[in-house]
């Protein structure tokens, strides 16, 4: 009767442990989103009007892996190596520790974290949200 009861307490334990552990990624990753956000924001005021084209049809890593039949894997894309935008997004990457990413020797492959995905999911968004403030006066 008590293991069972013990047991029980170690598995709502274990539950409670996962599910505060998710709800502090989810919290980060949000940060990260928003940190993105006023990134996107800022490339704007900064952008040519060529690169701010070039960026609002930017495709997301998010995006590229959802917009595809889910059985096939499509390989991360390295932002660092786009003509047009590398310079940018290697900067970034350089800014925030958290966002770093590495190529796999033995694949050639990168391994994006989930906070670089999040990061640039907010900043495509920023520079969405400031290109509809001002696409029409211009």
């Amino acid at each position: 009767m008590m293991s069972d009861f013990i047991e029980r307490l170690k598995r709502e334990k274990a539950e409670a442990e996962a599910g505060a552990e998710a709800e502090e990624r989810e919290d980060t990753e949000k940060e990260w989103f928003d940190t993105g956000k006023n990134d996107g924001r800022e490339f704007v005021k900064n952008a040519s009007y060529k690169d701010l084209q070039y960026a609002l049809d930017w495709e997301i890593q998010k995006e590229a892996r959802t917009s595809h039949t889910p059985s096939v894997v499509k390989p991360y894309i390295d932002p660092r190596e786009d003509d047009f935008l590398g310079d940018y997004f290697s900067g970034i990457v350089e800014k925030y520790d958290q966002l770093k990413f590495e190529r796999s020797e033995s694949t050639d492959l990168i391994n994006i974290n989930n906070y670089y995905i999040e990061w640039e999911a907010g900043w495509k968004e920023g520079v969405k949200e400031v290109w509809n403030e001002i696409k029409d006066k211009i």
